[in-house]
């Protein structure tokens, strides 16, 4: 293993699992550490520690405050929680036989934005747009390129931007990468065997942290963060995932526990991860940690859409690809390769690539996205049990295409007229797509 220059640096964080859990829920809470291994830790407020994960029963309403060696976090407790059973939304499904040409590289067909990602004679040529419009073919072919939703990048060639897949040209870059490249708006993030490299898209000025990433898991890289798995203490706690500093000058903890934590992703403020039994997303804002039980052994990858993942779940049978929000893709055999866009979601069906199109997109007032006014109440009519009577602000995600809006009120949908992204509610509001 190569040295690694510079020290880990934690982010001086407690992070919940919820901000603002109920009156009785158990919640998990862990400390990004970046001290001595094993961690002897100082808890307080907690019923059961373990290293640097704790775990909580909720026994008083109003505020309950955590801490651990100088670190702490203050919990709004609720009276009430909305129930946790994920709810699944309505699909559309098509086949795509236009992206089923093999490619030497399986994480493609994929989506780049609103695009499908295609081979042609084994090598990413093609773009096909996933709702109307002409295919675009991309020029030079490239075998194993780097791709995010702002385009896909070839080291030392250059890349094509999905805002209008121009090509733009690079300089030889003479890096030994041990993954797949990171594409972000502006920049691309190339790991070697001992550092974490950034530079433009023009392969100018390149600026790398020693570091020691491990090989296979591409690096996650949003107009936040810039996230990579990592395999220094490897021996000690399995991989872990860092992240990049915001002056870019060291590395800071998000992850270090036992057990890997591997198959990265980034999209706004929000990045993500897959770790034995659970998939993690967390909000780099508030440092709160959603966590989704589910059997990723067979995981391959993981896609993140602000803060919806989607991923490869195993169901006792065969794969399904399974979304956070509730978009799942199941069936006979396995469905795999996951890709998320807005509400599309591309997948491998076998042998066959496949869109699940979302009818509609439901979005409750304990979403990532909603902000409560109030304390959050049961309610027999509310629309999983519980509702906010001084209201939800809601910051919705831009949709393409058609779309109506919607809020649950007194036990149906009320139309709210054509869609808009600020929106307040006192429960559920609902986008469904106009056909």
């Amino acid at each position: 293993m190569a040295a690694v220059a510079l020290p880990l640096e934690p982010e001086s964080q407690l992070h919940p699992e919820r901000l603002d859990p109920a009156l009785g829920q158990t919640i998990q809470v862990d400390l990004a550490y970046a001290g001595p291994w094993p961690a002897a830790l100082s808890w307080d407020g907690v019923d059961q520690a373990e290293g640097t994960q704790a775990w909580v029963t909720l026994t008083s309403l109003g505020e309950t405050v955590l801490r651990v060696d100088g670190a702490e976090v203050v919990l709004d407790v609720q009276p009430a929680r909305n129930r946790s059973d994920l709810i699944r939304l309505p699909i559309g499904k098509r086949p795509v036989p236009d992206a089923d040409r093999a490619c030497f590289d399986p994480r493609f067909p994929a989506l780049s934005g609103p695009w499908i990602v295609a081979c042609e004679g084994g090598k990413v040529a093609r773009a096909l747009p996933i709702q109307g419009g002409e295919e675009r073919l991309l020029e030079p072919a490239i075998k194993s390129p780097g791709i995010g939703a702002s385009g896909v990048y070839g080291l030392s060639r250059g890349g094509w931007s999905s805002q209008d897949w121009g090509w733009q040209a690079g300089k030889p870059a003479p890096l030994s990468p041990v993954a797949p490249l990171g594409v972000g708006l502006e920049q691309v993030v190339v790991l070697t065997a001992d550092a974490v490299v950034r530079m433009p898209w023009d392969a100018g000025q390149r600026r790398a942290l020693p570091a020691a990433p491990a090989s296979w898991y591409a690096p996650a890289v949003s107009e936040q963060a810039v996230v990579w798995v990592d395999r220094r203490d490897a021996a000690w706690t399995g991989l872990d995932v860092l992240r990049l500093s915001e002056d870019g000058q060291s590395a800071q903890v998000l992850v270090r526990a036992p057990g890997d934590q591997a198959h990265v992703a980034a999209s706004e403020q929000w990045v993500a991860w897959i770790e034995p039994h659970f998939v993690v997303v967390q909000d780099l804002h508030s440092g709160e940690r959603r966590r989704y039980p589910s059997d990723t052994h067979t995981a391959s990858g993981l896609s993140l859409w602000g803060p919806v993942a989607c991923w490869e779940h195993w169901n006792g049978e065969d794969v399904d690809a399974v979304c956070s929000d509730g978009l799942i893709a199941d069936g006979p055999g396995h469905q795999r390769s996951p890709s998320r866009y807005q509400g599309w979601m591309l997948y491998r069906d076998g042998e066959r690539t496949m869109v699940a199109t979302a009818v509609e997109l439901v979005w409750d007032d304990d979403a990532p996205r909603a902000q409560r006014l109030g304390a959050r109440v049961s309610g027999p009519s509310a629309y999983q049990g519980a509702w906010v009577p001084e209201g939800v602000r809601y910051s919705l995600p831009p949709l393409e295409g058609d779309w109506t809006l919607e809020q649950w009120q007194d036990g149906a949908w009320i139309s709210l007229g054509p869609y808009f992204q600020d929106v307040m509610a006192t429960d559920a509001v609902r986008a469904v797509r106009i056909p």
